[in-house]
């Protein structure tokens, strides 16, 4: 296997590589880890230090000059871009590394006292479990999906992001466009009772980094690694679900929920699932791409997702730009081999191929490496050619192979009765849901129906479902402990490889 040494591929020659500093998004997290303490071991020695605590914190970071690099599963948002275009930071390129399933980890105990491995859920009933204040585990709707299996009528314990994440603008987006009516009456609810709390972009209909809470049984938690906590903990996991990269429950022995695609077939955030779904993404001109979740393949997986590096490109020391490049150029090459073990998918040769000419461009860079070590090219090839070409002919795209439209048949015959009653519960929102005129995915709020009244838990109060306090910081505390001695190279958790990486880090 071909190696990216920093004499060839930045060309300093014996010169001792600059420390850098990064933060950003917890979904590549465990990639980034992995990666880190490979480049930290000879023939590299590269000082990569790493901050996962969302993608908010790493576009601000970049933003304002305190991180060498950022990173982010989406782009500079439309509040952000005049912030950076003047800042000195204006040059820069997105440097896709990343590409995993947005997993639905949980922790619920049949009513025979055994823990649950095999839960199904539709689009629609995934975006309930979110956003609905009453759902419980056996709700008829999520029971129709589960013939059999023995769910509890518990309550659904929601938990959600703390921080500003890239993980929930994905899952807000894909309900916003497959479960329009229950995101417009998730919103018509917050707005109702504390217009205040929500953001911006949630009380205009886009999807959001920054997930409302106080609803319900939900609770928060920090970062990836703190929602991955919250739920494999004994006492604050019970009846819990949340979002998160599929590697975090793979490594901590919990499942992910098998989510129904638009071609009717269930499939868990496998790395060969996200591939197929992520082949009808469409390629943005800044180099970032706009996912879509309509497509009618048997075999992708939704929501699958993308994170990018952001890395500047004028007036960045070139010492540190050596360290960088270099980084960057094994992340998605050699680094690559990585992926599947850790939960994530391997990145096309499309994508390596874009993201070494992008990480080229940073001061110092030399030229990029030969050996891809990429996947093979995914079923559709990706437009490069910018946002024009969004919602092309790849999402009527149907099943491939006789097995494949055999059991997109039989899915579709089983759900028709709850894609009934789907139907009468989005009558009231007919029209609200649709793409802005840059083609992302929107709910016109001027269409929403009349908030239901504030009968249950109002926003901001407690109840007796909720995680307590004392739980929330115990989970927080583990995760600090977790990830400080990940951090220094020392493997806790299974799938992750020790290797002296230097640097430390905030909880994740």
């Amino acid at each position: 296997m071909a190696v990216v040494s920093i004499s060839s591929a930045t060309g300093a020659g014996a010169q001792a590589p600059a420390a850098i500093s990064g933060g950003g998004a917890s979904f590549p997290q465990l990639e980034l880890e992995q990666w880190r303490a490979d480049v930290a071991r000879p023939p590299y020695s590269l000082a990569v230090d790493y901050q996962a605590a969302g993608s908010t914190f790493g576009r601000e970071k970049y933003i304002s000059g305190q991180l060498d690099y950022g990173v982010s599963d989406i782009p500079f948002q439309n509040d952000e871009v005049g912030r950076v275009q003047a800042s000195a930071r204006k040059n820069f390129v997105y440097v896709p590394v990343s590409a995993g399933g947005l997993g639905f980890m949980y922790n619920v105990t049949g009513t025979d006292g055994q823990r649950i491995t095999s839960l199904k859920l539709s689009q629609r009933d995934l975006c309930r479990v979110f956003t609905e204040e009453a759902i419980t585990w056996n709700d008829p709707e999520i029971q129709a999906e589960n013939p059999g299996l023995p769910l509890p009528a518990d309550p659904v314990r929601p938990v959600v992001r703390s921080d500003g994440s890239g993980t929930s603008y994905v899952l807000s987006e894909f309900c916003i466009a497959t479960a329009a009516d229950v995101w417009a009456r998730f919103i018509s609810m917050v707005l109702a009772r504390s217009p205040n709390s929500a953001s911006v972009e949630f009380r205009g209909g886009q999807p959001t980094s920054q997930w409302p809470n106080g609803y319900g049984n939900a609770s928060t938690a920090y970062a990836s690694d703190g929602v991955a906590n919250t739920v494999a903990n004994d006492v604050s996991g019970r009846s819990t679900i949340t979002f998160v990269e599929a590697g975090f429950a793979k490594e901590r022995g919990f499942p992910n929920a098998q989510v129904r695609n638009a071609a009717g077939v269930y499939h868990s955030p496998d790395p060969g699932n996200v591939t197929a779904a992520l082949a009808y993404a469409t390629g943005r001109a800044d180099g970032t791409f706009q996912l879509d979740y309509l497509a009618k393949d048997p075999n992708a997986y939704f929501p699958s997702s993308y994170s990018y590096v952001i890395a500047q490109t004028a007036g960045f020391p070139a010492t540190k730009g050596v360290t960088l490049a270099t980084f960057l150029y094994y992340a998605v090459t050699v680094g690559q081999k990585r992926a599947e073990p850790l939960g994530y998918a391997r990145l096309s040769d499309v994508l390596v191929r874009l993201a070494l000419a992008q990480a080229s461009k940073i001061p110092g860079a030399g030229p990029p490496p030969t050996d891809l070590a990429g996947a093979p090219p995914p079923p559709r090839a990706i437009n490069l050619g910018g946002a024009g070409a969004i919602g092309g002919p790849a999402a009527t795209k149907g099943a491939t192979t006789p097995a494949a439209k055999a059991a997109a048949a039989k899915a579709a015959a089983a759900s028709a009765a709850g894609a009934t009653a789907a139907a009468a519960d989005a009558a009231g929102t007919a029209g609200a849901a649709g793409r802005d005129a840059s083609g992302n995915f929107k709910i016109d709020v001027s269409k929403l129906p009349t908030a239901a009244p504030a009968a249950a838990t109002p926003i901001g109060s407690t109840s007796k479902s909720t995680i307590s306090n004392g739980e929330v910081l115990w989970t927080f505390l583990l995760g600090m402990g977790l990830v400080a001695v990940g951090v220094f190279g020392t493997s806790v958790l299974p799938g992750r490889d020790s290797g002296g990486a230097s640097g430390g880090g905030t909880p994740s």
